[in-house]
């Protein structure tokens, strides 16, 4: 076997490049959910807001 081959068999885990690119991706998935949700209150509370009588 080649040297290069045998380094490939014997590494590992993951590099800090490749936490660091999870990392970021989890952190856009869970700014789309917030937001998403903050979307979805403001509009239920939109909706009360026009039910209300006004004086």
């Amino acid at each position: 076997m080649t040297d290069s081959r045998m380094n490939r068999m014997h590494q590992q885990g993951f590099t800090l490049v490749e936490m660091s690119i999870v990392l970021v991706i989890i952190g856009f998935i869970l700014g789309a959910v917030s937001i998403g949700k903050d979307l979805q209150r403001d509009a239920e509370y939109s909706k009360i807001k026009q039910k209300e009588p006004r004086n």
